[in-house]
């Protein structure tokens, strides 16, 4: 073979190699997430059959006690708390829409979609090196109460973990992964309000007839258009509500640091001025409106969710 030859095949090897390379890489690092999910959920399911052998998975008064349950059947390095939660995980990691920051957007049950519970998670570092985020609700889910008997034992118990610790890509769906959680819109949290990611544009509701999401507001001005009852619907089907006009202020004296609000807009509170009437905030003025036309509850305005 010449030298000509050789460098050919040089070449053509290393094309060939530019091209396989890649996909090979990905192919091994998915195998890799693969592999050590089933790893940790054959010990997650050894640990929670020996729990529910020895104690009740349920019935516990906060998410601390039934941690200090849970922890005796996994192996632990370390525990964090509300305080260091990111010495227990990942401090930022992405879903396919956002970005979650650990101790921040994500730090509750509710944050994993837990609606009514407002414990701050735990945080657990295995010998293994997985880290866990981990939540318990006394009720369960939104659906079931703790003695609810059709409610697997394990229900109650929702949390993030990854197998990778913090090696990356730290993505929900590669190497973090969900068990019982719904991972929020969480933009922020400000004193102790959990803001969502993005504003909510209503739909008007007909509440001539529909009530639910407005009692008041029944066969008189604009109940068949009532948009106010929309955006309580709206971010109620997001597992959360409207500010009350106390919150919404929060929200504009933060907007700062708060993403996606629109400075132009006028934002719907959750607090009535009357049977036909909502008060608002203008974020181009500051004011807030309850006796003005545009204080009706058949204008559109916008909505940024919340929840406690």
């Amino acid at each position: 073979m010449t030298l000509a030859e050789m460098l050919i095949t040089v070449g053509i090897i290393g094309v060939i190699a530019a091209i396989i390379l890649p996909t090979t890489l990905k192919s091994v690092s998915s195998w890799i997430f693969s592999t050590s999910n089933a790893v940790f959920l054959s010990k997650l399911k050894e640990a929670t059959n020996q729990m529910a052998l020895n104690s009740p998975m349920v019935g516990y008064a906060t998410n601390d006690a039934f941690v200090d349950e849970f922890s005796k059947y996994v192996k632990i390095a370390k525990r964090c708390t509300s305080s260091n939660l990111s010495e227990c995980f990942v401090s930022r990691f992405t879903t396919s829409t956002q970005a979650i920051n650990v101790g921040t957007s994500l730090m509750t049950g509710a944050d994993l979609g837990q609606i009514a519970n407002t414990s701050t998670l735990s945080g657990l570092v295995l010998l293994d090196g997985t880290t866990i985020l981990m939540a318990y609700s006394p009720i369960c889910d939104i659906n079931a109460r703790v003695y609810n008997t059709s409610v697997p034992k394990t229900s109650c118990m929702s949390m993030v973990y990854d197998t990778n610790a913090s090696k990356g890509p730290n993505k929900v769906g590669k190497d973090i992964l969900t068990i019982n959680a719904t991972l929020s819109a969480c933009d922020i949290r400000i004193s102790g309000l959990c803001i969502a990611a993005g504003d909510t544009t209503p739909s008007a509701i007909n509440t001539c007839t529909d009530t639910t999401w407005d009692t008041n507001l029944t066969a008189n001005t604009y109940c068949a258009n009532n948009y106010w009852a929309g955006a309580k619907k709206s971010c109620s089907a997001q597992g959360m509500r409207l500010p009350s006009i106390t919150e919404l202020n929060t929200i504009y004296t933060n907007r700062a640091t708060i993403s996606g609000l629109n400075s132009a807009a006028n934002y719907w509170s959750a607090t009535e001025y009357n049977t036909s009437m909502a008060w608002f905030q203008s974020f181009a003025t500051g004011g807030q409106y309850g006796t003005v036309t545009s204080s009706f509850k058949g204008f559109g305005h916008t909505a940024r969710c919340v929840r406690s």
